[in-house]
């Protein structure tokens, strides 16, 4: 069966695709996409039911580094960020690693759960007659703090 049809085509400069055919070609034709089984179905009035099966065979993936996905989005390109970990695979254990295999008395199975007691007393002498430096931690306007106290009263009034 030979289909004529007509398209008003845009010129787009891809790489992936020859063609891409919009909702208002689609439409007369009464499309049926199965994305699963790769078939395209053209259900034209009038005429008998006609199969495309797809030829594509998916590239590679392309990878970039972060360097320049950081300026895509820059430049305002759309981003998914996904995370994708593999949990049937088990973490490598200790023993795995050669440098603990090497020096195992540096890195005992269990540790105490305090640090041993030390008999050296740590103090930090000041000079005579210095004082703590104060520094309110959190700078407040004068009125910001007369409404503030105002506001605690009340609290603790109640």
């Amino acid at each position: 069966m030979g289909l004529q049809t007509w398209a008003d085509l845009v010129i787009l400069d891809m790489t992936d695709f020859d063609i891409v055919l919009g909702m208002t070609w689609l439409s007369p034709y009464y499309v049926v996409l199965n994305c699963n089984t790769k078939f395209v179905t053209l259900e034209i009035p009038r005429s008998e039911k006609l199969e495309l099966e797809s030829v594509y065979k998916p590239k590679q993936a392309k990878i970039i580094s972060s360097i320049r996905a950081r300026k895509l989005v820059g430049q305002g390109c759309l981003a998914y960020l996904d995370h994708i970990r593999d949990v049937e695979v088990e973490s490598p254990s200790i023993e795995s690693i050669p440098m603990v295999s090497e020096f195992r008395e540096m890195f005992p199975m269990d540790f105490p759960d305090m640090p041993p007691e030390r008999h050296i007393d740590i103090c930090i002498d000041s000079e005579l007659g210095t004082h703590p430096i104060s520094v309110p931690p959190y700078r407040i306007a004068p009125a910001e703090l007369s409404e503030l106290k105002a506001q605690i009263q009340e609290l603790l009034d109640k």
